[in-house]
C-alpha cells in the first residue's frame, strides 16, 4: 500500500472505496479484503476518524496522489481503485518492479468504458508498467495481470477495450485462495461484529 503525500484539492469526500475494498494486514488493524472495515458507518464514514490507525491516515490511492488521473477516476465514482507501487511481475533474469494496479471494484461492464480505456492507453504509452486486477471473493486474495505483456499487439483503442475485457474475463475465472496475514488478532471486518 502506497503512503505517498495527496494531492492539497484532492479529498475523500464520501469515497470509502479502500475501507471496504482493500486488505490491510497491521499489527493494529486487519481488515479481509471485500469486507467493510468494522469502523465504517454507512452514509457517515469512518466512526474513528480522528483516532484512526496510521495506515488509514497515511495511505492514499492513486487518484489522490497523482494530477495524472482525472476527477472521474476517485474511486467510488469510477469504480476503479488506483494502487501504486504495486509488485510487478519480472522477466526471467530481471529484477522485479513497481507497476500500477487498477483495482475493478465495480461490475467490469460499468469500468471499461472510453475514459477508461483512454487512460490505460496513456499509461501504456508512457512505458507505465500496468496491473489489471480483480478483488476476490470476501477475504480472499484478488487476481492481476500485467496489461503490458498482452498489449503489444493492440493496433487502436477499440482493440485496446477489447483486450481489457478479455483480460478482465480472465481474472474472473481465476481461483482465489484465502488471504494470509502476518498479524495476530481480531479481523477487523464488519462480519467480526458481534
Amino acid at each position: 500500500m502506497s503512503d505517498a503525500s495527496p494531492l492539497p484539492l484532492r479529498l475523500c469526500g464520501p469515497c470509502v472505496a479502500c475501507c471496504r475494498w482493500l486488505q490491510i494486514d497491521k499489527p493494529e488493524i486487519r481488515k479481509a479484503s471485500g469486507v467493510p472495515c468494522r469502523h465504517l458507518v454507512e452514509a457517515r464514514g469512518c466512526a474513528i476518524h480522528a483516532v484512526r490507525p496510521a495506515i488509514c491516515r497515511e495511505w492514499f490511492c492513486g487518484w489522490r496522489q497523482s494530477a495524472f488521473f482525472p476527477e472521474a477516476l476517485r474511486p467510488d465514482q469510477s469504480g476503479v481503485i488506483v494502487l501504486m507501487d504495486e509488485p510487478a511481475p519480472a522477466r526471467p533474469g530481471e529484477e522485479p518492479g513497481a507497476a500500477l494496479c487498477l483495482l475493478l471494484i465495480a461490475p467490469v461492464e460499468r469500468v471499461l468504458n472510453g475514459p477508461f480505456v483512454e487512460l490505460v492507453s496513456r499509461l501504456l504509452g508512457a512505458a507505465v508498467p500496468v496491473l489489471l486486477g480483480l478483488p476476490g471473493p470476501p477475504g480472499a486474495t484478488g487476481a492481476r495481470v500485467l496489461v503490458n505483456n498482452h498489449a503489444r499487439s493492440v493496433a487502436d483503442g477499440q482493440g485496446l477495450a477489447d483486450l481489457l475485457r478479455a483480460l478482465a474475463a480472465d481474472l474472473q475465472a481465476s481461483r482465489f485462495s484465502p488471504e494470509r496475514y502476518a498479524h495476530a488478532g481480531p479481523d477487523f471486518g464488519a462480519e467480526s461484529r458481534a
